[in-house]
């Protein structure tokens, strides 16, 4: 369902959030996204956030995301970083 404005939709902020939730609690995540727990359980609970509080939803699903993908690229790193030293190794088990 798409939202008010151009920013990511309310439905995929509340299911962001009902993760962040589960892996911690109400009140650290919502100590973490900037709103109070109450706001955030009238949020999870159906309601429609208010500008500002929709604003930091979005804030802290973007900084989220950003970490994530910085997260996914150090781990293709070390991947490709792995694979490098597995084929030096068998080199040297060649020679």
């Amino acid at each position: 369902m798409p939202t008010r404005d151009s920013g990511v939709p309310v439905e995929v902020l509340r299911e962001a959030v009902r993760l962040r939730v589960e892996a911690s609690s109400l009140r650290l995540a919502a100590r973490e996204i900037g709103v109070s727990h109450s706001a955030l359980r009238a949020f999870l609970n159906g309601s429609e956030p208010y500008g500002r509080n929709l604003t930091k939803l979005r804030e802290w699903h973007a900084r989220e995301t950003n970490e994530l993908l910085r997260l996914q690229q150090e781990n293709e790193q070390l991947r490709k970083r792995i694979a490098e030293l597995e084929r030096q190794l068998r080199e040297r088990g060649r020679r």
